[in-house]
């Protein structure tokens, strides 16, 4: 009987011996596993990261290429307005200088009583029909 329980006691040992060194790879195979998976979280955050600053850099950089659009067509809107102030005014000098011109050609070419003014009108008109 003793032949018998020798080998059973001894199998029975085994299996809890080879029970718990299972455990203990498992254990240090999920250790590994998480320690991993930490290492790979922290390299696509810092990866994730790296994207966003070039993404607002990129977002950046078009920003102010739309403000300096933006900024160009309003200096283009006040030169225009410029250019057509300047234009009207130049029309109004022409036409201040040719009552003047008038008035001395009046005065030392004819002769008259008193006084005669001389007014210069320029006039545009925009007319349209509505039918």
């Amino acid at each position: 009987m003793n032949d018998i329980i020798l080998p059973l006691i001894i199998g029975v040992v085994a299996i809890i011996v080879g029970y718990g060194i299972a455990k203990i790879l498992e254990k240090n195979k999920a250790s590994n596993i998480i320690k991993s998976a930490k290492k790979r979280a922290t390299a696509i955050a810092k990866q994730a990261g790296k994207d966003a600053e070039s993404l607002k850099k990129d977002k950046m950089l078009q920003a102010k290429e739309k403000f300096l659009e933006l900024k160009a067509e309003h200096e283009r809107v006040i030169l225009n307005r410029d250019k057509k102030i300047s234009e009207a005014e130049k029309r109004t000098e022409k036409a201040s200088e040719l009552s003047f011109n008038i008035s001395q050609k009046i005065q030392t070419e004819m002769t008259y009583p008193g006084q005669v003014k001389v007014t210069v009108i320029r006039e545009t008109r925009a007319v349209n029909i509505a039918k």
